[in-house]
């Protein structure tokens, strides 16, 4: 069982060691295997690498990101720029469903509203976004529409638990209302397998929502 200060000294060594990252404005405190990121980052990206390198570590079971992004001054820009551009980015990416989806910036703060009819495309969207420059902050609150839940989906979903081989299906319990949420259980060996389970359950067609009560064996 790894403890807390493992984990610490791991994932403080993680942040040092990757170049796209600043780790000397980041503070650590890690309480049970959760891992809560402080400080400052010079850009939105660098906020979300650091957390996504954080999850990567083992024996982390989960990342509370508090880092506040702080821009230099020659990278900050007005409101109306950054909508501009999240919103060409978001036609680029997804043509056909673009019209549907609406985009608010707010000193920076950039919140996602709307409406698509996959999962993926909501991350898809979140993803594009963003890369936008003077981003942050980012809440993607684009909804999904309900879809008829086909008799097969558990099996498609066991499927590609199988086919994935940083999955352990055997360990993973799989339950499916009938409005399409997905509850997740049973247990894994990392965050990061937890959390390639969770995406490959909310790719399948018809899924709603996934909720994840997989916990992380240590």
């Amino acid at each position: 069982m790894r403890t807390d200060r493992d984990i610490l000294l791991d994932v403080g060594e993680e942040l040092r060691w990757d170049p796209a990252l600043e780790s000397r404005n980041i503070a650590l405190a890690v309480t049970d295997g959760v891992v809560t990121l402080a400080g400052f980052a010079r850009s939105y990206g660098d906020r979300a690498r650091a957390e996504e390198v954080t999850k990567c570590v083992e024996g982390v079971t989960g990342v509370a990101n508090d880092i506040e992004v702080k821009l230099p001054l020659l990278k900050r820009r007005p409101d109306p720029e950054i909508a501009r551009e999240a919103v060409a980015a978001i036609r680029e990416s997804l043509p056909d469903h673009s019209a549907q989806i609406m985009v608010l910036v707010r000193d920076g703060r950039l919140t996602l509203s709307g409406e698509v009819e996959w999962h993926s495309q909501k991350v898809r969207v979140e993803e594009t976004v963003s890369q936008v420059r003077g981003l942050r902050a980012l809440a993607n609150d684009i909804k999904v529409k309900l879809h008829n839940v086909p008799v097969e989906l558990k099996q498609r979903i066991e499927q590609a638990f199988l086919l994935n081989a940083e999955i352990e299906a055997d360990q993973i319990v799989i339950d499916i209302g009938s409005d399409g949420r997905i509850v997740l259980s049973g247990s894994v060996s990392s965050w990061t397998e937890r959390e390639f389970a969770e995406r490959a359950a909310r790719e399948a067609p018809g899924v709603k929502h996934v909720e994840n009560r997989i916990d992380v064996k240590i």
